[in-house]
């Protein structure tokens, strides 16, 4: 069905936040601001907070487990760019981890740069969200064409 995901599997939602985690303390300071968005986060998708508190607790890094679905990744990656702009900063680490996760997904960089700027002109949610994921799908594939 158009603009819905897939359903995300346990094992996804698990490497989605110990990537957040990742990119979280990869300036080597974890922002409460940055805790609560990833808590947030994590009532979206469903965590219990045992699941959460682990992944919160862990210090291993993500091991990539990549989403088949587009929506999904995309879903994914705005969740990385809000998390990085959540505590006001971005240090250029941040932004390289970030682009080099839409890498891995099989999107440009170009697709970080217009999350970002779309986080900082509005929020990126609901009806706006799904349009503007739609657009990004159909940008990249005509990139990559």
């Amino acid at each position: 069905m158009k603009g819905i995901a897939e359903p995300i599997s346990l094992k996804e939602k698990k490497t989605h936040f110990r990537n957040l985690v990742a990119l979280a303390r990869i300036d080597g300071h974890f922002h409460e601001d940055e805790k609560a968005l990833i808590c947030t986060l994590g009532k979206r998708y469903a965590l219990r907070e045992k699941q959460l508190r682990e992944i919160l607790d862990e210090s291993q890094p993500a091991i990539a487990t990549v989403p088949t679905d587009r929506r999904q990744q995309l879903d994914q990656l705005r969740d990385l760019v809000l998390l990085m702009l959540a505590d006001g900063y971005v240090v250029e680490k941040e932004m390289i981890f970030c682009k080099e996760i839409a890498s891995q997904y099989g999107f440009g960089q170009h697709v970080i740069e217009k999350l970002v700027q779309w986080v900082e002109e509005e929020p990126v949610s609901g009806a706006t969200w799904h349009e503007n994921r739609e657009g990004l799908l159909e940008i990249n594939k005509s990139l990559a064409s």
